[in-house]
Protein backbone atom coordinates (compact mmCIF):
# COMPACT_ATOMS: atom_id res chain seq x y z
CA UNK A 1 0.00 0.00 0.00
CA UNK A 2 1.40 3.29 -0.76
CA UNK A 3 -0.02 6.73 0.34
CA UNK A 4 -2.09 7.16 -3.62
CA UNK A 5 -4.08 4.60 -1.92
CA UNK A 6 -7.27 5.03 0.07
CA UNK A 7 -6.72 3.22 3.33
CA UNK A 8 -9.45 0.44 3.85
CA UNK A 9 -10.98 0.66 0.69
CA UNK A 10 -10.29 -1.97 -1.74
CA UNK A 11 -12.40 -3.22 -4.96
CA UNK A 12 -12.14 -6.94 -5.37
CA UNK A 13 -9.14 -7.32 -3.10
CA UNK A 14 -7.26 -4.49 -4.68
CA UNK A 15 -6.11 -0.83 -3.07
CA UNK A 16 -7.94 1.51 -4.70
CA UNK A 17 -5.78 4.82 -6.26
CA UNK A 18 -8.34 7.57 -7.23
CA UNK A 19 -6.21 9.80 -8.94
CA UNK A 20 -5.14 6.73 -10.98
CA UNK A 21 -9.05 5.78 -11.52
CA UNK A 22 -9.66 9.10 -12.60
CA UNK A 23 -6.25 9.66 -15.01
CA UNK A 24 -7.98 6.16 -16.60
CA UNK A 25 -11.02 7.37 -17.49
CA UNK A 26 -9.96 11.22 -18.64
CA UNK A 27 -7.38 8.98 -20.83
CA UNK A 28 -10.19 6.24 -22.30
CA UNK A 29 -12.04 9.84 -23.39
CA UNK A 30 -9.39 10.86 -24.86
CA UNK A 31 -8.16 7.64 -26.93
CA UNK A 32 -12.42 7.59 -27.94
CA UNK A 33 -12.67 10.59 -29.07
CA UNK A 34 -9.52 10.97 -30.89
CA UNK A 35 -10.19 7.26 -32.38
CA UNK A 36 -13.62 8.23 -33.64
CA UNK A 37 -11.79 11.96 -34.38
CA UNK A 38 -14.70 13.69 -32.67
CA UNK A 39 -12.11 15.39 -30.01
CA UNK A 40 -10.39 18.65 -30.74
CA UNK A 41 -7.97 17.76 -32.60
CA UNK A 42 -10.07 16.03 -35.21
CA UNK A 43 -9.18 13.41 -37.82
CA UNK A 44 -5.37 14.04 -37.76
CA UNK A 45 -1.92 12.38 -37.04
CA UNK A 46 -1.73 14.27 -33.46
CA UNK A 47 -5.31 12.86 -32.71
CA UNK A 48 -4.34 9.71 -33.28
CA UNK A 49 -0.75 9.66 -31.13
CA UNK A 50 -2.71 11.12 -28.56
CA UNK A 51 -5.22 8.07 -28.85
CA UNK A 52 -2.72 5.84 -29.07
CA UNK A 53 -0.89 7.07 -26.06
CA UNK A 54 -4.08 7.41 -24.20
CA UNK A 55 -4.75 4.19 -24.82
CA UNK A 56 -1.77 3.14 -23.97
CA UNK A 57 -2.06 4.51 -20.45
CA UNK A 58 -5.65 3.11 -19.98
CA UNK A 59 -4.26 -0.38 -20.33
CA UNK A 60 -0.75 0.30 -18.40
CA UNK A 61 -2.82 1.52 -15.37
CA UNK A 62 -5.32 -1.20 -15.61
CA UNK A 63 -3.02 -4.03 -15.40
CA UNK A 64 -1.29 -2.45 -12.70
CA UNK A 65 -4.32 -2.43 -10.95
CA UNK A 66 -5.60 -6.14 -11.70
CA UNK A 67 -2.10 -8.10 -11.54
CA UNK A 68 -1.11 -5.64 -8.45
CA UNK A 69 2.11 -4.21 -10.24
CA UNK A 70 3.49 -1.51 -8.42
CA UNK A 71 5.89 -0.66 -11.53
CA UNK A 72 3.27 -0.83 -13.76
CA UNK A 73 0.79 1.35 -12.34
CA UNK A 74 3.93 3.64 -12.36
CA UNK A 75 4.68 3.54 -16.10
CA UNK A 76 0.63 4.26 -16.61
CA UNK A 77 0.79 7.03 -14.42
CA UNK A 78 3.91 8.64 -16.28
CA UNK A 79 2.09 8.01 -19.73
CA UNK A 80 -0.96 9.60 -18.89
CA UNK A 81 1.77 12.56 -17.61
CA UNK A 82 3.32 12.73 -21.29
CA UNK A 83 -0.07 12.51 -23.30
CA UNK A 84 -1.38 15.23 -21.35
CA UNK A 85 2.05 17.37 -22.46
CA UNK A 86 2.08 16.14 -25.77
CA UNK A 87 -1.58 17.00 -25.72
CA UNK A 88 -1.15 20.42 -24.53
CA UNK A 89 1.70 21.05 -26.96
CA UNK A 90 -0.17 20.08 -29.89
CA UNK A 91 -3.37 22.39 -28.85
CA UNK A 92 -0.88 25.63 -28.27
CA UNK A 93 1.25 25.27 -31.25
CA UNK A 94 -2.55 24.84 -33.00
CA UNK A 95 -4.49 27.36 -31.25
CA UNK A 96 -2.76 29.53 -29.23
CA UNK A 97 -2.77 30.02 -25.60
CA UNK A 98 -6.48 31.15 -25.50
CA UNK A 99 -7.87 27.51 -25.26
CA UNK A 100 -8.85 26.05 -22.20
CA UNK A 101 -7.98 22.63 -23.31
CA UNK A 102 -4.24 23.66 -23.12
CA UNK A 103 -4.44 24.83 -19.36
CA UNK A 104 -6.76 22.10 -18.51
CA UNK A 105 -3.96 19.51 -20.12
CA UNK A 106 -1.50 21.16 -17.88
CA UNK A 107 -2.70 20.74 -14.86
CA UNK A 108 -3.72 17.14 -15.76
CA UNK A 109 -0.11 16.52 -16.41
CA UNK A 110 0.75 18.14 -13.24
CA UNK A 111 -1.71 15.53 -11.55
CA UNK A 112 -0.55 12.63 -13.44
CA UNK A 113 3.44 13.28 -13.38
CA UNK A 114 2.98 14.65 -9.51
CA UNK A 115 1.15 11.15 -8.46
CA UNK A 116 4.00 9.44 -10.27
CA UNK A 117 6.59 11.03 -8.19
CA UNK A 118 4.67 10.57 -5.37
CA UNK A 119 4.52 6.70 -5.79
CA UNK A 120 7.93 6.44 -6.71
CA UNK A 121 9.01 7.70 -3.61
CA UNK A 122 7.06 6.05 -1.34
CA UNK A 123 8.60 4.25 1.35
CA UNK A 124 6.08 1.62 1.30
CA UNK A 125 6.39 1.21 -2.52
CA UNK A 126 7.03 -2.89 -3.11
CA UNK A 127 7.20 -4.27 -6.53
CA UNK A 128 3.66 -5.85 -6.32
CA UNK A 129 0.55 -4.78 -4.45
CA UNK A 130 0.03 -6.53 -0.75
CA UNK A 131 -2.84 -9.54 -1.01
CA UNK A 132 -4.02 -8.79 2.52
CA UNK A 133 -6.01 -5.71 3.56
CA UNK A 134 -3.17 -5.58 6.76
CA UNK A 135 -1.24 -2.48 7.14
CA UNK A 136 2.87 -2.80 6.38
Amino acid sequence: MTKGDLEGLRLLGRPVKPVALGLMFSMAVLCVFNVTDAGVLGATRIGDVVAIMAGAAVLMLTAGWALRSQPMAEAGLFTAGLTMVLRSTFLFALQGVGNVGVWLGVGTAIIALGAFLLERIDENRGAWWPRSSAKE
